[in-house]
């Protein structure tokens, strides 16, 4: 668990970076381009990843996971990504909050919780927001986030949505705290 450029963070401050063509290609937890567990206060600004991200569960273009002390800001990501349970184009489980950050590309998922920009929001708020690109998994699939407990305002989707069960042009399904 925990892979990225950075494994795992925890009161960092990651700005001005710009992935380009990244190859991450694991069978594990909590991947992402630039970091697999981001947490403890991480401040993440103005990075773009480009390339490939595939892994197991909790996988994001960007992070893989994060808490919700974390903040997410002018970030973009134009990569393919793929996982299993908790695929985001951005990130894959996110708690913190997100503004002004955008993803393109495809992404997949073989179960659940599956979203162009997030694969399940559990707190946090999503604002001025994208994403676009096709995005294909079986349960909980959307535009914008396959699973949203947070806020969202002002974001929107434009990518195909495909799959079974709770599927949503920008959220396949909300929780209580939305």
């Amino acid at each position: 668990s925990g892979i990225g450029l950075f494994a795992n963070t925890s009161g960092a401050i990651l700005k001005n970076i710009d992935l380009v063509n990244v190859t991450v290609d694991v069978g594990t937890n909590q991947v992402g381009g630039l970091v697999g567990y981001a947490g403890g206060s991480t401040i993440i600004t103005d990075v773009s990843v480009s390339g490939t991200i595939s892994g197991g569960s909790e996988v994001g273009g960007l992070a893989g996971e994060t808490e919700s002390t974390i903040s997410i800001s002018n970030a973009a990501r134009s990569a393919v990504v793929s996982g299993t349970n908790y695929v985001g184009g951005l990130v894959g489980v996110n708690a913190g909050n997100i503004s002004s950050s955008s993803a393109s590309g495809d992404v997949t998922g073989t179960n659940l919780r599956v979203g162009g920009l997030v694969g399940h929001a559990t707190d946090g708020e999503i604002t001025d927001s994208s994403a676009s690109g096709a995005v294909d998994g079986v349960s909980e699939v959307g535009g914008l986030a396959g699973r949203s407990e947070g806020d969202i305002s002002r974001s929107f989707a434009s990518g195909g949505v495909s799959g079974e069960v709770y599927l949503g042009g920008l959220v396949g399904s909300l929780g209580s705290n939305s």
